[in-house]
């Protein structure tokens, strides 16, 4: 099991550095990305969560979701997005959530809140070993992912998990990553074409996490409903 003595609050200095919370956006604002104009977009009366999906779907838009209690409860009263950039689009769209930043990393948009729970923290800057991603279905290569981060939360216990997707779903291209953390490497295989989202969930205890998989992954180009990962924490 990581301890905390390991990735506390040095894990949440680094993530909270790498998003650049409560500084000025650095280079990678100026992205191309970030630069093309974004389609207009609409919400009323919808929930933060779902709103936040779609404009990344309508904007094949890379994104990375750290979730909050609060924004798990949030629903926005009205959104209106009108021939602005990607880049604008973010700043209307953050500034309507509960004290949250948007960042660029590796071509993927990762929304967080401005203070990012320690456990989560901890558990997005957790080093992992190079390994390989099969091709095959995004929902199976997460189940994949999962055998990589669990094996670095607990090493000496085996992992079984099954794969439950449709038939329709297109697959993904193999994936081959270095040494990394678990944020880069959801990063980098959500920003591959056709496009998708990580979302993690609320996580207070970062022990809890090895229990239950906390991160879900969204295929852009599958239309299936995405269930809401929001729930009680894990950990008190």
């Amino acid at each position: 099991m990581v301890s905390k003595r390991q990735f506390g609050s040095a894990a949440a200095f680094l993530f909270a550095a790498i998003l650049g919370f409560g500084m000025p956006r650095g280079p990678a604002t100026d992205d191309p990305l970030l630069s093309r104009t974004a389609p207009a977009f609409n919400s009323k009366n919808e929930a933060a969560i779902s709103a936040i999906l779609r404009f990344g779907r309508e904007a094949n838009l890379p994104l990375g979701l750290v979730l909050s209690k609060r924004l798990c409860s949030t629903s926005l009263n009205e959104l209106r997005i009108d021939h602005s950039t990607v880049r604008a689009a973010l700043d209307q769209l953050s500034s309507a959530l509960p004290s949250y930043n948007w960042s660029l990393e590796h071509g993927t948009v990762v929304l967080a809140p401005v203070d990012v729970p320690a456990a989560a923290a901890e558990f997005l800057a957790l080093p992992l070993n190079p390994y390989r991603l099969p091709e095959d279905t995004l929902q199976a290569q997460a189940a994949y992912e999962w055998l990589n981060i669990r094996g670095s939360l607990r090493p000496n216990e085996g992992t079984a998990f099954s794969v439950l997707s449709s038939k329709a779903s297109p697959k993904w291209p193999p994936l081959s990553l270095g040494p990394t953390t678990i944020k880069d490497a959801l990063d980098r295989i959500v920003g591959r074409s056709p496009g998708g989202a990580w979302i993690l969930s609320p996580i207070n205890d970062i022990g809890k996490a090895a229990d239950s998989r906390p991160f879900q992954l969204v295929d852009y180009s599958n239309p299936e409903v995405v269930v809401s990962p929001c729930g009680d924490p894990l950990g008190p």
